[in-house]
């Protein structure tokens, strides 16, 4: 019994010494570790050129191995950059309303033709001083006074050319594609049918001079073969008669309606004129064109309805304040469909529109500028914008 105690008992002196070795020699082990860092810490550092130049110690840089490209290895796929948004550029017809030149040359143009009297008077006006005039005649006007043995006589006998008005001062920025197709096309219609031939006209003019950057109204032009666009230099509409001739220069389009008052001015601008040597032109001659072709044709083959209008839902023209066009009245709609905009659309960039567009802009992650841009357009039809559109 004793000598079992006695055993008991020395084994466990026996493990509590072992136990003793073993602490004793990691605290031992743990002294040594110390004492290294504490030595590698306070240890100078390494020469280094960059640091010699510097005074930072340069970095230490480790480098993994190069592995040997596997020649069977399958590439690994590389990834496509997404595309920009893409942005369509469109070739307007080229619009005029001064043609640089040093020859002393003028072009006259006169337009409505609503009063058939004053029309005479300025025909008459401009054959005193052998002034072939451009005209730019409503359609509506044309059929009305039924002016073709007036309109034969100006291009056959006086050299005139006869160019679009519209059919009766259309807004065409405000319109539907059929009703801007018919406004441009039955002006066009009238003057043949007037005629009784196929004249080309190649020349267009808004009202007011508004819209030129219309995209809708140049594509529909150009698809008739229209070549350009004529706005004016000078109205005598807004100018006195003192003014008009202090205007004269080479190269100028004047713009006359047919009133009293322009029939007036009209007549004492071409006495000045030539007074001063100019000569007087069509805008065609001014242009350096020949003249409007005109072939005689069956009247039953002149009845034709306005080819239909050419779709520019998907060009995106940027446009901003001032601007009047068919794409500013598409973008207002939407932009009220959205809750952006309060007013009725009506094809005027105005404050409100801009004032709209920068709040679409800030909410869309787009350039808050005001400005209708082609990335802010791509954004207002979007899929997603048009869903919730109300």
């Amino acid at each position: 019994m004793s000598g079992s105690k006695y055993g008991r008992r020395e084994r466990f002196y026996s493990k509590l010494i072992a136990v003793l070795s073993v602490s004793a020699a990691l605290l031992v082990a743990a002294l040594v570790l110390q004492t290294r860092l504490e030595a590698r810490r306070n240890a100078p550092a390494a020469p280094s050129t960059t640091a010699a130049a510097s005074g930072t110690p340069e970095p230490l840089i480790v480098r993994a191995a190069t592995p040997e490209p596997d020649p069977n290895a399958t590439p690994a796929p590389v990834a496509t950059p997404a595309p920009a948004p893409e942005r369509v550029e469109y070739d307007f017809l080229p619009v005029y309303t001064h043609l640089e030149t040093d020859e002393r040359v003028i072009a006259i143009t006169l337009e409505d033709m609503t009063d058939l009297y004053q029309f005479q008077q300025a025909v008459q006006a401009a054959m005193e001083f052998s002034a072939p005039m451009t005209l730019f005649p409503y359609g509506k006007a044309v059929e009305a006074n039924k002016m073709g043995a007036m309109l034969k006589y100006c291009i056959e006998t006086l050299g005139y050319e006869i160019e679009n008005r519209t059919w009766n001062d259309g807004l065409l920025y405000k319109m539907s594609d059929s009703d801007m197709a018919s406004e441009i096309f039955s002006a066009d219609n009238a003057v043949d049918r007037a005629l009784a031939a196929n004249y080309g006209m190649r020349f267009f003019r808004m009202h007011g001079g508004y819209g030129v950057n219309d995209v809708r109204t140049h594509a529909y032009l150009r698809s008739l073969g229209y070549q350009g666009v004529v706005n004016w230099t000078y109205d005598a509409a807004v100018c006195s008669n003192d003014r008009l001739r202090n205007t004269l220069a080479p190269g100028n389009i004047y713009l006359f309606h047919t009133t009293a008052e322009d029939v007036v001015k009209l007549r004492n601008l071409l006495a000045y004129a030539q007074e001063h040597e100019y000569r007087f032109v069509t805008v065609s001659t001014l242009l350096g064109l020949e003249p409007n072709s005109y072939e005689a044709a069956d009247p039953q083959s002149l009845l034709q309805a306005a080819p239909a209008a050419i779709s520019t839902s998907d060009i995106y023209i940027e446009t901003r304040s001032g601007d009047r066009t068919w794409q500013v009245y598409l973008i207002q709609r939407q932009l009220a469909a959205l809750g952006y905009l309060d007013a009725s659309p009506d094809g005027i960039f105005g404050d409100s529109t801009a004032a709209a567009i920068r709040s679409f802009q800030a909410d869309h992650g787009v350039v808050t500028s005001g400005i209708a841009t082609t990335e802010t357009q791509q954004a207002l039809f979007s899929e997603e914008s048009m869903a919730n559109a109300f």
